[in-house]
């Protein structure tokens, strides 16, 4: 069994070690000292070791594996000593903040001959899938990303939450070949409002991809809309729905995205399998976020 440790034990964290240890053998977690993440491990998770030394978890040759889930200004030097470590690594999204950061995580595990895995969520969630294989057969002139929520102030907006849509919209029309601002605005920090558009070309057709992210709303809404000529594909939590005279259930998720995103690491390790497809995705989707930064001139 793969045997693996769990770094950060925040709320993502936390759903990590879930279902990992299901899968793997958690063996130890690495924390900052919070007391009541300590108390959480140790009523939950009495039989799994406990530290706030990163070297104690390198320095275990029994662990192959490394799951990073901590604040996104950590993600690059903590994968890096990690895999430096010859430990498969798990990466919280976004990976790095740069794209020459990200290259040259990429380059340390291909030279240790270890998996880099990135954690984008949202791709693993089985109406992705329906959708993807839906779109292949007619691409939307006009799509609709939409996220509202309340809180997570704490984080980058664009890194945090705009981060996941550009990653999606990536893995369905490619490269984007233009990036406009249309709104942006600050409540609690620097940016809690940005509405942004980006046209992809897919087999000579422009699609129109419009994103609202908004994390001061008192709505909580996760949706994108896909408009077709004939219709309406709403993807909302669990649901895809079609929309034209009448609102129907199109299909519905059974399988949990976390559930299978930690199975296809997990598979991989034991298989000896080392790429990683969403890499590439997330050069681009880090330079888009780049680019809208610079847009917003933050």
């Amino acid at each position: 069994m793969v045997k693996t440790a769990i770094v950060g034990i925040g709320r993502w964290g936390k759903k990590l070690l879930r279902e990992m240890e299901k899968i793997s053998d958690v063996s130890i977690c690495c924390y900052r000292g919070n007391k009541e993440n300590l108390q959480w491990i140790k009523k939950y998770y009495p039989n799994i070791k406990i530290t706030t030394k990163l070297t104690r978890v390198l320095s275990d040759k029994s662990i192959n594996s490394v799951i990073i889930a901590t604040n996104i200004s950590s993600h690059f030097n903590l994968a890096k000593k990690a895999l430096l470590s010859g430990k498969n690594v798990f990466l919280e999204k976004p990976p790095t903040t740069s794209v020459s950061e990200l290259n040259e995580l990429i380059e340390i595990a291909k030279a240790n001959k270890v998996l880099l895995f990135i954690d984008h969520i949202f791709v693993y969630y089985p109406i992705f899938f329906k959708v993807a294989q839906i779109l292949k057969k007619e691409y939307p002139p006009q799509v609709r990303f939409k996220w509202l929520k309340w809180g997570t102030f704490d984080e980058d907006l664009l890194w945090n939450l705009a981060y996941h849509e550009v990653y999606l919209a990536i893995n369905l029309f490619g490269t984007p070949i233009s990036i406009k601002i249309l709104e942006q605005n600050s409540i609690k920090t620097d940016l809690d409002l940005v509405k942004f558009k980006m046209d992809f070309k897919k087999r000579g057709r422009i699609i129109k991809c419009f994103f609202e992210i908004n994390r001061h709303s008192p709505k909580k809404i996760k949706q994108i809309e896909f408009v077709l000529l004939k219709k309406k594909l709403i993807w909302e939590d669990d649901f895809l729905l079609q929309k034209n005279k009448m609102r129907k259930v199109l299909f519905k998720s059974k399988d949990k995205p976390l559930t299978l995103m930690c199975r296809k690491f997990i598979h991989k390790i034991e298989n000896n399998d080392r790429s990683d497809p969403q890499e590439k995705v997330a050069k681009k989707a880090i330079g888009v976020i780049q680019r809208i930064n610079q847009l917003a001139k933050r």
